[in-house]
C-alpha cells in the first residue's frame, strides 16, 4: 500500500522513512494527501520484544489523533523478512504518522541558537499540555527530551512552534493501583527523575521532571 523512500532517521529500536501512498483514494481528503512517514521496528523473536512492540503500538492507538500535540497513527502494518541465518525470518512492525517537516527538537534549539519568550511559552504549554493528556488517560511516557519531540514544521522567527510528543516505546500505562508502582530505568538519564534512577517505584511525577529539564534545555542549552 506504501511506497517507502529515504530515511528520515534510525534510534536504538527501529528506523523512520518517507513513505506515500501507492493509491490515492478517489475521495481522498487532505488527511490522505498529508506527507507521511514510516516508523519500522524489528522482532528479535523473543517474548519480551514482541511485547515492547505490542505496548508501543497499543500506545500510540490509545492517543492517536486525540491531542493536537500528540501523533495520529495513520496506519499499522506488519511485514516478515529473510533473517540473516538460513531459513529465519524477521518480523518488523510498521507504523505510519505523519511526517514532520521541522526535525526534532533538539536540532531545532541548535538551529536557532536564540528564540523568544514567546517561543518558549508555545513550547512550554504544548508540552506540559500533551503529558497532562497522557497522565489522564493513564499512560506514562517514561522518555520525555528534546530528541523526542518534533517540529511540524521548520522553526522560524515569525512563526510560533509546533511540537509532537513522539517515541512511545519506553511508555507504559499507569492505572489505579499501579499509578505509583512502576519500576525500571526507562528513558535517558540526563532527563530521568531521581526515583527513576535510583531504581525505586515512581509514577506520572517523573514524566514532569523529565518536562522540567527539557525546558531547562531550551533555555540554557545544556541539562542541568
Amino acid at each position: 500500500d506504501y511506497d517507502v523512500g529515504k530515511l528520515l532517521g534510525r534510534g536504538s529500536y527501529g528506523s523512520v522513512r518517507e513513505c506515500t501512498l501507492r493509491v490515492i483514494p478517489s475521495k481522498a481528503t487532505v488527511e490522505h494527501l498529508k506527507p507521511r512517514a514510516v516508523k519500522s521496528i524489528a522482532s528479535n523473536g523473543s517474548r519480551y520484544s514482541a511485547a515492547l512492540i505490542r505496548d508501543e503500538v497499543d500506545t500510540m492507538l490509545a492517543v492517536s489523533g486525540r491531542h493536537p500535540n500528540l501523533p495520529t497513527v495513520y496506519d499499522v502494518y506488519e511485514k516478515r523478512h529473510k533473517g540473516v541465518a538460513p531459513g529465519s525470518t524477521v518480523h518488523v512492525v510498521n507504523i505510519v504518522t505523519e511526517q514532520y517537516a521541522g526535525g526534532d527538537l533538539l536540532e531545532g534549539i541548535a538551529r536557532r541558537k536564540r528564540f523568544t519568550v514567546s517561543d518558549f511559552e508555545a513550547i512550554a504549554l504544548q508540552l506540559l499540555g500533551a503529558t497532562s493528556f497522557l497522565h489522564n488517560v493513564g499512560v506514562v511516557h517514561r522518555d520525555i527530551k528534546p530528541d523526542n519531540i518534533m517540529l511540524r514544521r521548520r522553526w522560524y522567527e515569525d512563526v510560533p512552534p509546533q511540537i509532537v510528543l513522539l517515541d512511545f516505546g519506553g511508555a507504559a500505562f499507569a492505572r489505579g493501583a499501579n499509578k505509583t508502582k512502576l519500576r525500571g530505568n526507562v528513558g535517558t538519564k540526563f532527563y530521568s527523575a531521581p526515583e527513576v534512577v535510583s531504581g525505586k517505584e515512581y509514577g506520572a511525577k517523573a514524566d514532569v521532571w523529565s518536562v522540567g529539564v527539557t525546558l531547562m534545555v531550551l533555555l540554557a542549552g545544556v541539562p542541568p
